[in-house]
């Protein structure tokens, strides 16, 4: 909800937040800008109302009947003058000279009111009224989903620097632009349909205007009947008012002038002072230069929040792709390949030989697979998926879920587990559905001509990926379990050549040996590369230690057999993860206190060495406990 509203409403939130920024002070701004128009020579005496009113009709000629009139009781200011056509006429009050004529949406602040509250009518209210709520559950919708995060996050990337950013400056701007939301959208209720105002006589407002004698104020806003028989209205500011809009309302005979009665403010109604004070909130005159600065900077998040909100999304949307599934074959006994288009049959971004690409499955649930297929072939991604027994998920959500014709979120491909240009020969070693990545580098060294020889080791025939492709290739060596020829590796890395490099992937059994070989018999370590999208071994098992919020004191138990994260999760305490094994790195999650026992493949040796953060999915604690910043 808060994303999408952000996106269908964030342009006019824009709009609304930065001509309400710009308007915050106008009180003290407006009076400085129109100086022209605002001020008047300071005078002992004032000419009568209705001599103001004739000056300020013959000034504006057809300009139809009196409806308002307002007045400040600091001296030197003009008294102005409204008639029927919308226009206010500037007037000094010692001599009846006409300042100068705008209309209510003129000027510099009338004109960014007008597009405050997108203009006049009903269709402008509505258009308010929309924003505002959107703004309101926008907030609110943030507010509910917002948690605490790290404060110290080592080696994020830009895009992920933005949503941390959004994140700490929502919550600190949410509340104020909530009552922002609320206190406006009272004002955004179209207002009842009126007559012309009533003709009043000079007479009538002369006597009117000696009525106020012997009652202080500092504003007044006088309202002219708009049938025969209403009486003139004015709200009083007092000078001991909290703000500008907790007003008296004073009540006048059109006819005569003559008092009928006067409400003070303390005797108004409930819902008159109730709206009077989201008046004063919402337009930041309630508390102060205090309130003002406050609600300033409030609004000047909202573009800031903007921008990184929708460069997170669209930084996340580069990222992927919605593709359909074209179709899905076996290639070995639990091996599905699954085969991935473009829904307009466009061409897809290119990869290369050992590049994978994230999977969205589900919400929450994304996982990596290596694409296998042919990278000259721009117009479909190829991946194999093994159905795990027990599955995480993944693997059974994969085969069971996903049919022909599903639009499917794929990430962009990546690329670590490169080949090395620099060979001069390759060793290929794959374990099961480790295959995928190794059969798209011997395909690619097969096109190009250059020397390799592929060591496939599977639990039998029927359960080797690929064979026909494999059968198309130089020189491939297949190792079945149930055949009783197992992989030597001691003679296949014993005669190493200078130039050559070794790559593999497979289970965690078969990667462990292949690098305790290669290391015991002195391969370079930068010629022998691999790709993990398992764990070594069942990394997050361990010594039982003790998890401390940062936030709340709160303590978690880690027992031996269970992952921080699960613990974490049993608590109550979500945190965002992806593959659960450290390799992706979406957990990771800051380190006040303790020493970490790290266990994944993403953080880099200097986040490491920090040890300012963890991945909860599989590290541990070193000592007896950990203090994590949430």
């Amino acid at each position: 909800m808060h994303r999408w509203i952000g996106l269908g409403a964030g342009l006019l939130l824009i709009v609304v937040a930065l001509s309400g920024a710009a308007m915050v002070f106008r009180p003290e701004l407006e009076p400085i800008v129109s100086a022209r128009l605002w001020r008047a020579p300071v005078c002992t005496g004032v000419r009568p109302l209705s001599a103001l009113v004739a000056a300020a009709r013959a000034a504006n000629p057809g300009a139809g009947t009196l409806t308002a009139i307002r007045m400040l009781s600091e001296r030197g200011t003009s008294v102005r003058i409204k008639f029927s056509d919308g226009r206010w006429v500037y007037v000094d009050a010692c001599n009846g000279r006409v300042l100068g004529i705008q209309h209510a949406y003129g000027g510099p602040f009338g004109t960014l009111e007008w597009i405050h509250t997108f203009g006049t009518g009903s269709i402008g209210a509505v258009v308010a009224g929309s924003v505002a709520g959107a703004a309101l559950v926008l907030a609110l919708a943030g507010l509910l989903a917002w948690r605490p995060s790290p404060r110290r996050r080592a080696g994020l990337a830009a895009g992920a620097r933005r949503l941390e950013l959004h994140r700490r400056i929502g919550p600190w701007s949410a509340p104020v632009l909530v009552l922002a939301a609320l206190t406006g959208l009272p004002q955004a209720l179209p207002a009842p349909a009126v007559g012309p105002a009533v003709t009043v006589s000079g007479p009538a407002l002369d006597q009117a205007w000696s009525q106020l004698a012997g009652t202080p104020w500092q504003q007044l806003q006088w309202r002219m009947p708009h049938r025969a028989g209403a009486p003139i209205e004015i709200d009083v500011a007092a000078n001991d008012a909290p703000h500008p809009y907790a007003t008296g309302l004073l009540r006048l005979d059109a006819a005569s002038g003559e008092r009928i009665g006067y409400t003070p403010y303390a005797a108004t109604g409930i819902g008159h002072r109730a709206y009077g004070w989201a008046l004063a909130l919402h337009y930041g005159l309630a508390g102060g230069i205090l309130q003002q600065a406050v609600l300033f900077l409030a609004m000047l998040t909202v573009p800031v929040l903007a921008w990184l909100g929708l460069a997170s999304f669209l930084a996340r949307r580069r990222g992927a792709l919605t593709l359909r599934l074209r179709r899905t074959y076996p290639v070995a006994d639990g091996i599905l390949a699954f085969e991935f288009t473009h829904p307009l049959g466009l061409r897809l971004p290119a990869w290369t030989a050992g590049a994978h690409v994230d999977v969205f499955i589900a919400p929450g649930l994304v996982r990596q697979y290596s694409l296998c297929g042919d990278p000259r072939d721009r117009r479909r991604y190829t991946i194999a998926v093994l159905r795990c027994q027990p599955s995480r998920g993944g693997s059974q959500a994969m085969h069971e879920t996903l049919r022909k014709g599903s639009l499917v979120r794929i990430g962009m491909p990546r690329n670590q587990f490169a080949l090395a240009p620099q060979a001069r020969h390759n060793i290929l070693v794959a374990g099961g559905i480790g295959i995928t990545p190794i059969l798209a580098m011997a395909d690619a060294l097969d096109v190009r001509g250059e020397r390799f020889e592929l060591h496939y080791a599977c639990r039998s025939r029927a359960h080797a990926a690929f064979r026909e492709r494999m059968a198309r290739l130089g020189e491939v060596h297949l190792y079945c379990n149930n055949e009783g020829r197992p992989l030597d590796l001691g003679v296949l890395l014993a005669a190493r050549k200078e130039g050559t490099h070794l790559y593999v992937c497979g289970p965690a059994g078969l990667t462990h040996a292949v690098l305790s070989e290669a290391a015991r018999l002195g391969w370079p370590a930068e010629c022998v590369h691999t790709e993990r999208f398992s764990p070594a071994d069942d990394v997050a098992r361990g010594r039982p230690f003790t998890l401390r919020i940062a936030s709340s004191g709160r303590l978690v138990e880690v027992p031996a057999d269970r992952s921080a994260l699960a613990a974490l999760a049993d608590a109550g305490i979500i945190i965002p993860s992806s593959c659960g094994q450290g390799l992706c790195g979406s957990c990771v999650t800051g380190v006040l206190e303790g020493d970490p026992d790290h266990r994944d493949h993403c953080l880099t040796p200097e986040a490491r060495a920090a040890n300012d953060c963890f991945t909860p999915c599989c590290s541990r604690a070193r000592g007896a406990g950990l203090v994590l910043d949430l």
